[in-house]
């Protein structure tokens, strides 16, 4: 199959931009306060950021780096206080929330809809989403985040997923500490394909290919994760 995770103009009326290539479609909202959408024919997924984001501008398709160095073509919505900027991936969307300045609350609230999938939180930094066909049982989606990256430029997992479900689906809330001053929180919406995370290695350094301090090496959402540390010289 061909995966292109550039950006289009969406085919369908209600949205912005949608992925361009991939059996599992992304699509993007002119505003905020519609919802993203995240489909493979069979399964799907609806999510937007909840409380007041009336004050955030249209989608506008950019280029932005993520907080991993990635050079990515994204849909911003910008606003006063932080930019939101989403963008496809392999499996889903990720979110960035761009803050301008310390933020005083650092929780970040988001709607989130699996059809009758029901949340299961560990509080392992995923939230995954059962969901039951009869006597079967599988997994239907993952919820990552947040991963923080200060002004120093350091990145840490710093937070925890809140949820409450509603007769609406269920809210989120995404919760960190973290006291370096305005920050960016990475958050990641998939359908669940595979138990290994899909993560890679970023280089941290142009001179004798140091490698980031950790990676993702693999292990269940629900019951956790490995992570490697490793330095090549």
């Amino acid at each position: 199959r061909i995966i292109d995770n550039g950006l289009i103009e969406s085919s369908q009326q209600s949205y912005a931009f949608e992925n361009r290539a991939n059996d599992i479609k992304a699509c993007f909202p002119r505003r905020l306060e519609q919802n993203f959408m995240i489909s493979d024919g069979t399964d799907t997924l609806w999510i937007r950021p909840s409380g007041d984001v009336s004050g955030f501008s249209e989608a506008e398709k950019c280029t932005h780096t993520n907080i991993y160095g990635d050079r990515v073509e994204a849909a911003i919505y910008r606003g006063g206080e932080m930019d939101y900027i989403f963008y496809p991936t392999k499996f889903g969307i990720r979110a960035e929330a761009v803050y301008k300045r310390t933020p005083a609350k650092r929780e970040l609230p988001f709607s989130f809809i699996a059809g009758t999938a029901q949340a299961e939180n560990n509080h392992n930094g995923y939230l995954v989403f059962n969901q039951k066909d009869g006597e079967a049982e599988r997994y239907k989606a993952v919820i990552s985040g947040p991963a923080v990256k200060g002004p120093d430029g350091k990145i840490s997992w710093a937070g925890d997923i809140r949820h409450q479900d509603t007769m609406q689906g269920t809210d989120l809330q995404f919760t960190y500490v973290d006291d370096r001053g305005p920050e960016t929180l990475d958050l990641s919406f998939s359908l669940y394909r595979q138990k290994i995370p899909d993560t890679a290695v970023y280089a941290n350094s142009k001179t004798n290919a140091a490698l980031s301090e950790w990676s993702t090496a693999g292990g269940d959402p629900c019951k956790g994760e490995g992570w490697q540390y490793m330095r090549f010289r």
